[in-house]
This record gives structure tokens, C-alpha cells and sequence, in this order.
């Protein structure tokens, strides 16, 4: 689960809560840490765009990748979010899931 940071246009991300699969599949705790801290770069761009799709367009989004995030370019993953909302319009959290082939 990611919170979601909104200070004027910019969007910040904080994974609020990051599961044991995840966490043993990319060898690290994530959990508390906003994204810009963790990713780098191409990286960060590539992995932020579909969390900020999910916060600007309010609406649930899959998508499949590979693990460059974390160094693992041979570990394929596909993601399931759902945006939540605290206030019933604007979205604050993402609900994510993933999945490591």
C-alpha cells in the first residue's frame, strides 16, 4: 500500500505497508521510505508513472515489468492498483499487488 502526497501539482509516494512476498522477492523492506529515496533515475520515472496514472485518473491499472528497480532485470512481475479514496473523490493511497514470475 502507498500513500500519496499531494503538494500543489506534485505528487509524492511513501509505501505505506510493503508485504513479505514483495519484500523477499527484491531483497529489502521498503516499507515508510518515499519513492524518490529508494529509486533512481530512469528508474524512478518508469516505476512512478503508473502510480501517478492510478492518483490522476482515478482508476485501477495492471501492467507487467521486470525488476530493474532493484537490480533484478531477469525477475518478471505483474502489478494489479486500485486507488483508494479517504474522502470518496480524491485518491490518497494505492492498493497494489504483485506478483513475481
Amino acid at each position: 500500500m502507498a500513500d500519496i502526497l499531494r503538494e500543489g501539482e506534485k505528487l509524492r509516494f511513501r509505501w505505506r505497508l510493503v508485504g513479505t512476498h514483495i519484500t523477499e522477492k527484491t531483497d529489502r523492506n521498503v516499507t515508510g521510505l518515499y519513492f524518490e529515496d529508494i529509486y533512481d533515475g530512469a528508474n524512478h520515472d518508469v516505476l512512478v508513472a503508473a502510480y501517478v496514472w492510478m492518483a490522476q485518473n482515478s482508476k485501477s491499472l495492471r501492467w507487467f515489468e521486470n525488476s530493474e528497480f532493484v537490480e533484478k532485470d531477469w525477475l518478471a512481475f505483474e502489478c494489479a492498483g486500485m486507488p483508494l479514496a479517504s474522502d470518496g473523490k480524491t485518491v490518497d493511497k494505492l492498493l497494489v499487488g504483485m506478483f513475481f514470475a
